[in-house]
C-alpha cells in the first residue's frame, strides 16, 4: 500500500516553532547543512564584518520566536537605514 502525501500540507499545518524544530532535527541528524541558500539570496560573507553580520543576522532568525513587537520595530527600522 503507498500513500502519497505533499509535503508542502504537512508543513502549512505547522507552526513555525514545529518547522524550526523540524529543521534543527534534519540539521543535526545530519540530513541538512547548518547554512542553507535561500532562492539567490546567501549569506556568504567576504570580510570579517560581513561575516559578523552574518552570524548576529543568523542569530536573529535562530531566536526569532522570542522577539517582542519592540524588537521587530527596531529590526524594520535598521533595516530601512540607507534607503531613504
Amino acid at each position: 500500500m503507498r500513500i502519497d502525501i505533499d509535503i508542502d500540507d504537512i508543513l502549512n499545518d505547522m507552526s513555525s516553532w514545529e518547522c524550526q524544530q523540524l529543521a534543527d532535527n534534519l540539521y543535526e541528524d545530519g540530513y541538512i547543512p547548518k547554512q542553507v541558500q535561500v532562492g539567490s539570496d546567501s549569506m556568504l560573507a567576504e570580510t570579517y564584518l560581513e561575516q559578523e553580520l552574518s552570524n548576529t543576522l543568523m542569530a536573529i532568525w535562530s531566536n526569532r520566536l522570542h522577539l517582542t513587537d519592540s524588537d521587530k520595530e527596531i529590526l524594520k527600522t535598521l533595516s530601512r537605514k540607507g534607503s531613504y
